[in-house]
């Protein structure tokens, strides 16, 4: 990936719009840190620091999907508002309850139980800038996704991608004509299918 170091998040930008994975992937392990660095000065009631990086990985995400060149602001600091924003509205929905199953979800993701840590791994700068630990970060991506493809269903697929995308169970209910129920028996489905 060191072909990337010299270009500019810009020039990332337009490889990520015309379909480089590689250039995705160096973005946002680029701006992992940043997400890092941005949760640990936040507190989410009755949620793990790794819930709230999850919310931030959202919305660097986001970020990475909404930003356009033409705006007034660089993409470091639109990616910066992006994080902070999607962590504010998280904590926010928490106190004020409204959401309460944000207070006790558990990661669609990432294995909880997992011994050797693979969802700390995934969303920690450690190793940022060596090389072996970039590698196995994207195999476990790679996986992730792989894993995804061949265990979810269509309506899970598309759960997910809402979910990825910040919408409430109750938006993506409305975008998919199910109930909410509906959602919350995919997203339960989507974790127990991902975690094995």
């Amino acid at each position: 990936m060191t072909k990337y170091n010299m270009l500019s998040d810009d020039d990332l930008l337009r490889l990520i719009k015309m379909g480089d994975k590689d250039a995705e992937e160096y973005l946002i392990i680029k701006y992992t840190p940043l997400v890092n660095s941005e949760v640990r000065t936040m507190f989410l009631v009755g949620a793990e620091i790794e819930d709230l990086a999850q919310e931030g990985m959202i919305g660097l995400f986001q970020a990475i999907r909404d930003y356009s060149e033409e705006s007034n602001a660089s993409f470091s600091t639109f990616a910066y508002r992006c994080i902070k924003n999607r962590c504010m509205t998280a904590i926010t929905s928490a106190n004020r309850k409204k959401h309460s199953p944000l207070n006790t979800y558990i990661s669609i993701f990432y294995n909880d139980d997992d011994a050797d840590g693979d969802e700390k791994y995934i969303v920690s700068d450690e190793g940022i800038n060596n090389p072996e630990s970039l590698y196995l970060r994207r195999e476990k991506i790679e996986k992730m996704y792989e894993e995804m493809e061949m265990k979810l269903s269509f309506l899970e697929k598309k759960v997910v991608e809402f979910y990825l995308e910040g919408l409430s169970r109750r938006e993506i209910a409305e975008r998919l004509g199910k109930s909410e129920k509906s959602v919350d028996n995919a997203l339960t489905r989507i974790h127990n299918k991902l975690k094995d």
